[in-house]
């Protein structure tokens, strides 16, 4: 009987790439190597225009561009795998990606992942169907939710205090109406499963622009949330050596015409 063999292959990793000094792998998986005093770094994203969406299956977007710009200047490459938010999150925690965006800090997520300083800063507003709109003018979140508004959420996001506190509440959270892409929540509403989300108004008016059929929506006079997001980057294959890279990185780019052309509305 003829057996399969699983090698696996001792490694050792260069400081120029910032990752930890020695690591196992099989043939298989992917590794952080240098490449002329730089490193390859796979990253985890997400579908989200007009910050990032697939084209000839090539991830763009402003946000895309950002990210290439910052790894180039601290002198890495970038391969790109697409996944949902909570993969994202799993990749990061378990190695199997190195870095992925728009990341808000928290102590559990900081148990296994670093974080570069903040690039942009992000808003998130509630958009309800029309009949919803009066109530949204003086009620809150969870009154709107107690009392019918049937709101898409999208898994493992942080929306900040506002709805953390409906989320802490069994009965509320049960209303609620999970899924793992924002994309789901536009089919859920042409199926008129749910009656609003919470969402960033760039991707909110690029959707409604190119998907009518998604239907009349209008935002409610409360702000969900406004907090900064980072880079985030995996405690298990990479340094806190590289993550201060990128941060000298970033604080370049930040200094540069276009970063405030393109980002000024978002810098704190």
């Amino acid at each position: 009987m003829k057996r399969a063999f699983q090698f696996v292959v001792f490694i050792i990793l260069f400081k120029g790439c910032g990752v930890i000094s020695f690591a196992w792998a099989t043939e298989a998986e992917h590794i952080s190597l240098p490449l002329d005093g730089g490193c390859i770094l796979r990253l985890g994203w997400g579908d989200w225009p007009p910050y990032q969406t697939l084209i000839d299956d090539e991830p763009k977007g402003i946000q895309i561009d950002l990210i290439k710009q910052i790894a180039h200047e601290a002198d890495c490459k970038l391969t790109f795998k697409l996944q949902s938010f909570t993969q994202n999150q799993e990749g990061i925690k378990n190695g199997t990606i190195d870095i992925t965006l728009d990341t808000t800090v928290t102590p559990e997520r900081s148990q296994y992942g670093y974080f570069s300083e903040p690039y942009r800063n992000e808003v998130l507003a509630l958009y309800v169907r029309p009949e919803f709109i009066e109530a949204c003018q003086t009620d809150s979140i969870r009154s709107l939710v107690k009392n019918g508004l049937r709101l898409g959420v999208t898994r493992d996001n942080i929306y900040g205090e506002t709805l953390a506190l409906v989320q802490a509440d069994p009965e509320l959270n049960q209303k609620l109406v999970y899924r793992d892409l924002n994309t789901h929540h536009f089919t859920l509403l042409k199926q008129n499963k749910i009656d609003g989300l919470v969402e960033d108004p760039m991707v909110m008016a690029y959707s409604l622009r190119h998907d009518s059929a998604i239907g009349q929506l209008e935002v409610c006079r409360v702000t969900v949330s406004s907090s900064s997001v980072s880079l985030m980057f995996s405690k298990k294959t990479i340094s806190q050596e590289l993550v201060a890279r990128f941060n000298k990185a970033l604080k370049k780019i930040k200094s540069q015409k276009d970063y405030k052309k393109n980002w000024s509305w978002s810098i704190d």
